[in-house]
């Protein structure tokens, strides 16, 4: 559209001039907390409140790959979507926490994360995070799942954020 302005000067009053913009769509995103909506994990993690995103997170000790924590967002657009995790860091973290993203029950990956380093990829609501990768969801269900199966002990199940891919 045009924009006008009058003005005092006689050969540019009024003074005129175009604007042009584009409209973008917000891209969707959510994060979700160890204590949040969407949150779920079995008996054997245990809730630490004394660090972590948003003041806690939940831990356990390695194991065969049966307990479980999990981040679940319902609803979703059809689409791409980046994840993402954080995480406290010691010398006592596993070199192989496994990540594994669902599309609904559809398994996608499994990413194994050394949570003895930083999150590194991002820094996103002043958070560093660790980009676990960008997948397809069709069915409307993102589930993020790490399991005790890991090489050593004390895994952290913190928080999850998604990031829709415009």
């Amino acid at each position: 559209g045009e924009v006008s302005f009058v003005n005092d000067d006689a050969d540019e009053n009024p003074f005129n001039f175009v604007l042009k913009a584009t409209v973008a769509d917000v891209p969707f995103t959510k994060l979700i907390d160890n204590g949040d909506a969407g949150f779920t994990a079995t008996s054997g993690w245990s809730n630490w409140s004394q660090s972590g995103h948003g003041g806690d997170l939940h831990y356990i000790t390695n194991g065969t790959g049966s307990e479980n924590a999990r981040w679940t967002v319902d609803n979703l657009e059809a689409g791409d979507y980046r994840v993402y995790a954080t995480w406290t860091v010691a010398s006592s973290r596993p070199i192989d926490a496994p990540y594994t993203v669902y599309n609904g029950a559809q398994q996608l990956s499994t990413v194994d994360v050394n949570q003895k380093v930083l999150p590194n990829d991002a820094v996103i609501e002043q958070v560093s995070w660790e980009n676990l990768g960008t997948f397809t969801i069709t069915n409307g269900t993102l589930t993020v799942e790490l399991t005790d199966d890991a090489s050593s002990h004390w895994l952290i199940a913190d928080a999850i954020y998604i990031e829709e891919v415009l």
